[in-house]
């Protein structure tokens, strides 16, 4: 479907819920149980649909598994802690080797058959907790599952506000720079009548301190993209920590392409080296576990096309609707069943509406309007006056 239509909450479909601690005592494949078999059903067996007065058997076969990282990991089988010595559902890096890794070691690579040995093997070795039952499907494999999420890995609680944090205390103790005078240079920013309501609360020392910005995803990655004008005159020339962020506002225009090519491409993946080198570089410190995934991204181009189409932001917007609905719900007896409930009777609502799909816009042919003469000639004798 086009992505206008992909953004729309309404073409998002409800298949179940499930609760954290039932995933945690059941496993994810037995809490995924049913859902798995359907699929199975639907590649094997297909359905018969009626197409311009013909039957048709249409299988179906299941893509990619969208989600965050930790969402996915779980879901998939691999490790539930980004704290984990093998934390990569893409690659068998330890965790000590990818806080200094700026290139992914092709050795390490998961494969099929690498699975297929470790998923017998201890946990604390492989990375893999458990060997999920969605390799039971003909035509898909959680290894091959090249998904990444660039709202969690860099805007939400990601590489935008390690890097953030870092730069603004840079200005504030080395260059001395008060957060009061970088407060007010947000403030009096004119963002434009298009992003004006993203604006977000001002910057404390506590935000800084606790890498925990009180900025949406959205306002993170306008704030990233606006950070050249709003501080580039406070920071003196050839300054390194300058050109750290000017790395990573390239590195964040970069991921968020609509189109790549072979040399976009390998351009990207020297942004991503580059920007971790001068992170390891300037600021002494390791690699969080939240650089390492922008190292796949290049691979994951390839696999499943721009990435910017599969990112949670819409997901997200979804999710919130039935956080509202919980917290308007007195019992909690069956909460699950209570939501999938309300899913269904939301789902027949736009059926009965046809809200899946929105009517084509017809266009014909315009109308020349001509202007009022007497105001043009107005307008022309004010400006000549101002001139």
């Amino acid at each position: 479907m086009p992505t206008y239509l992909n953004s729309r909450l309404a073409n998002i479909f409800v298949a179940g819920f499930l609760k954290s601690n039932a995933i945690s005592q059941l496993g994810p494949s037995e809490s995924l149980k049913e859902l798995i078999d359907i699929f199975v059903d639907l590649e094997t067996n297909g359905l018969n649909l009626k197409l311009k007065g013909k039957t048709v058997k249409v299988y179906f076969v299941l893509v990619s598994f969208l989600g965050d990282n930790l969402g996915i990991n779980v879901l998939s089988g691999f490790a539930p802690s980004f704290s984990s010595m093998f934390f990569c559902r893409f690659c068998k890096t330890n965790k000590y080797n990818a806080q200094i890794q700026i290139i992914i070691d092709d050795t390490l690579i998961r494969t099929v058959e690498n699975y297929n040995e470790d998923k017998h093997r201890d946990f604390k070795e492989t990375g893999i907790e458990e060997p999920s039952d969605l390799n039971k499907l003909t035509c898909f494999h959680v290894v091959n599952n090249q998904v990444v999420d660039i709202m969690h890995d860099f805007f939400s609680h990601g590489i935008c506000n390690y890097d953030l944090a870092i730069i603004l205390e840079y200005m504030i103790v080395k260059l001395k720079i008060s957060l009061k005078k970088i407060n007010y240079c947000i403030q009096v920013f004119d963002f434009g009548p298009t992003e004006n309501r993203n604006k977000f609360r001002k910057i404390t020392r506590q935000h800084i301190s606790k890498v925990a910005f009180k900025m949406t995803a959205r306002e993170m990655m306008m704030f990233i993209h606006y950070f050249p004008l709003l501080f580039g005159t406070l920071f003196p020339l050839n300054d390194k920590v300058w050109d750290f962020a000017c790395s990573l506002v390239e590195l964040v225009d970069s991921i968020l392409l609509p189109r790549y090519t072979t040399e976009i491409l390998d351009a990207l993946q020297e942004q991503i080296v580059y920007h971790h080198t001068l992170y390891l570089k300037l600021f002494k410190t390791k690699l969080k576990p939240k650089y390492h995934i922008p190292l796949h991204y290049v691979q994951s181009i390839k696999h499943v096309g721009h990435i910017r189409y599969i990112w949670c932001f819409r997901f997200e917007a979804f999710h919130q609707i039935f956080k509202q609905y919980c917290r308007n719900i007195t019992s909690r007896v069956n909460i699950c069943l209570t939501l999938c409930i309300k899913a269904g009777l939301v789902f027949a609502n736009n059926l009965k509406d046809n809200n899946f799909i929105p009517p084509i816009i017809k266009y014909t042919k315009g109308k020349l309007l001509l202007p009022n003469l007497e105001i043009f000639q107005y307008l022309k004798t004010f400006i000549n006056f101002l001139l």
